[in-house]
């Protein structure tokens, strides 16, 4: 995410495809792009203190059951939840030793305070641009292949 000029972007921004941040206004609305402002900067505060921070919360998201429901798509029932368990929080436990071995305790407790609160911002800004979607998309107007992909049906 570029601050400075509202730019959306996944590696190196001259090879991608870039999304505006007056995309996303014009897309769902003035809130939804403030809303999706404000957690990107607190994000992207984050990375400038160290890339791996993000990487570690993104392993341990990826354990996180029910994070398909934020983009409408179906999980299969988890059989070895223990596992999962104890492997998120051995990621979780060096996360927070990688922070508090960098940044000191009270930093550590910043970080983790803002990522946890920001991942629970971005699972209602989720909810609230599916249910937008929902809103405008005319089912009808949308082909049976793209209703079963969305679960529009």
């Amino acid at each position: 995410y570029d601050p400075f000029n509202d730019i959306y972007h996944e590696g190196i921004p001259s090879n991608d495809t870039l999304l505006y941040g007056s995309d996303i206004r014009e897309a769902h609305g003035h809130d939804i792009h403030i809303r999706c402002t404000l957690i990107m900067r607190s994000l992207h505060s984050i990375v400038q203190l160290d890339r791996r921070i993000m990487q570690l919360t993104f392993v341990i998201l990826l354990f996180s059951e029910g994070l398909s429901n934020l983009i409408n798509c179906q999980e299969p029932c988890l059989n070895n939840y223990r596992q999962v368990f104890h492997a998120q929080n051995t990621y979780v436990e060096q996360l927070w030793i990688f922070l508090e071995q960098h940044y000191g305790l009270t930093q550590t407790i910043r970080i983790f305070t803002t990522l946890i609160s920001k991942c629970l911002l971005i699972q209602a800004l989720f909810r609230d641009i599916q249910q937008d979607i929902n809103e405008k998309i005319d089912i009808c107007q949308v082909p049976p292949i793209m209703r079963t992909l969305m679960h529009l049906s």
